[in-house]
């Protein structure tokens, strides 16, 4: 369902990938149609370590900056932010249909979230951007504050799991499968403080 790569990084925020210096072309013509997002951020070469003559493993090698080096890490700015606001969704319960929607050329990430549970309340498409920033993250809690100018989901772009709870401003909010497999809670406009937490369920 998901031929090129580029829409992987997109919604998995992979804002980094390494390869062939030569290859900047070919990712951008390829893999994201000539939008022209990525860039080569550092290019290095790969040597042996000091004192290694006759390198016979990986552990003998490492990667030293040159500036015509073979290899580069490439940035892709169209990659998702870890958190993203959004006053534009989909609710789609299939989860069939909404792979191919977010595999499909015309679908915009960057403004359009899918959610898989139903919600209420209607899309603002015209509102202006929001703003999410991560304040802490650690493995099993994760804060984030939002500046919402209108109604929306929060897409918090890591896994979802059913043990993850969340609250905004400390009361307790569905945890929204978004995405497919992100996680991400509604919440109305205004500025809010949203807390994942992970809270295995007792057996």
């Amino acid at each position: 369902i998901f031929p090129k790569p580029g829409r992987y990084w997109e919604l998995t925020n992979t804002k980094y990938v390494q390869g062939m210096a030569g290859f900047l072309d070919a990712l951008n013509a390829q893999f994201d149609k000539g939008k022209g997002r990525f860039r080569i951020a550092e290019r290095f070469d790969v040597v042996p370590k000091p004192g290694i003559a006759n390198p016979s493993g990986l552990e003998d090698l490492t990667v030293v900056p040159a500036p015509e080096g073979a290899m580069a890490l490439f940035e892709f700015a169209g990659a998702l932010p870890r958190a993203k606001f959004f006053t534009n969704w989909q609710v789609n319960t299939n989860d069939s249909e909404t792979l191919k929607s977010l595999a499909d050329d015309s679908f915009d990430p960057g403004a359009t979230v899918i959610v898989s549970d139903a919600i209420s309340g209607s899309p603002a498409t015209n509102a202006m951007a929001g703003r999410a920033e991560i304040v802490s993250y650690t493995p099993r809690r994760i804060e984030v504050k939002v500046n919402a100018p209108a109604a929306g989901v929060l897409l918090l772009n890591d896994r979802f799991d059913k043990d993850w709870r969340a609250t905004t401003d400390g009361q307790p909010v569905q945890t929204l499968r978004c995405n497919f497999i992100m996680r991400g809670v509604q919440m109305p406009a205004g500025e809010h403080t949203v807390v994942f937490e992970f809270r295995p369920s007792l057996k």
